[in-house]
């Protein structure tokens, strides 16, 4: 699970670091600045198809790649930050596909119905 602590700002969006997302959980109503958890599985992280515009899309650094049988598991970090820090879990052929390796950039999307957050650090 991709997790990050930080303020939610407020409206159904989160703020982790310099990315700002929609939320779609119905259930999240924190005021400005509640410190919270954010999480999203590895697996939700998109990085195939994802067009100009799309919600909750960002440039992210590949930090580090590591092989683990059926898939690739990634350490992201999102461009222009050293603390928004996330993981993905990317198919074989996605990462032969775009072009995965250490230390590119590629852009994300996080679904909104697939994050989740929760009140505290």
């Amino acid at each position: 699970m991709a997790t990050e602590t930080e303020s939610t700002a407020g409206n159904g969006k989160v703020r982790l670091g310099g990315v700002e997302l929609a939320v779609g959980d119905p259930t999240v109503d924190f005021a400005e600045g509640t410190a919270v958890t954010v999480c999203i599985r590895p697996e939700d992280v998109l990085a195939r198809g994802i067009t100009a515009g799309a919600p909750n899309a960002f440039e992210a650094i590949v930090s580090e790649l590591e092989f683990l049988g059926s898939f690739f598991r990634a350490n992201l970090t999102a461009r222009g930050t050293n603390d928004t820090k996330f993981r993905a879990d990317f198919s074989v052929n996605l990462v032969r596909d775009i072009g995965v390796a250490q230390g590119n950039s590629l852009t994300v999307a996080l679904p909104e119905d697939r994050i989740r957050v929760f009140a505290g650090p």
